[in-house]
């Protein structure tokens, strides 16, 4: 399954679910979605990077699932930011943790093609 076909099923199941604590890392992934969507690429790549740091400083970790998530947004929004270097390294980690994942892989393509015409 796909980071975005299940970023649907999963925003449907877990809205009730998601907690405000300030510890919750997935609090953190849904913020950076939300700021990306609406084109904020800086506010995107801080709660981005916020849940990944939450994720290793608290005990409540994200699924690889949810992990190579946040690390797509991170590659998101830093690429949208022109920071391919920096993007690059995110989306190597999130296809470490999910190798064949159809958004990932066309995320590869995606940046080789920036790559091209920067």
């Amino acid at each position: 399954m796909s980071l975005r076909r299940s970023e649907s099923t999963t925003a449907t199941c877990r809205r009730e679910e998601i907690s405000e604590d300030p510890q919750d890392p997935e609090v953190d992934l849904w913020r950076a979605r939300g700021q990306r969507h609406v084109g904020d690429y800086a506010k995107a790549e801080a709660a981005a990077r916020m849940a990944l740091q939450k994720n290793e400083r608290f005990g409540r970790p994200l699924s690889n699932e949810l992990l190579a998530a946040a690390h797509f947004e991170l590659y998101e929004s830093l690429l949208n930011q022109a920071k391919l270097d920096a993007a690059e390294q995110e989306l190597k980690l999130g296809l470490a943790l999910r190798p064949n994942d159809s958004d990932l892989l066309h995320a590869e393509r995606v940046l080789a093609n920036a790559r091209l015409h920067n």
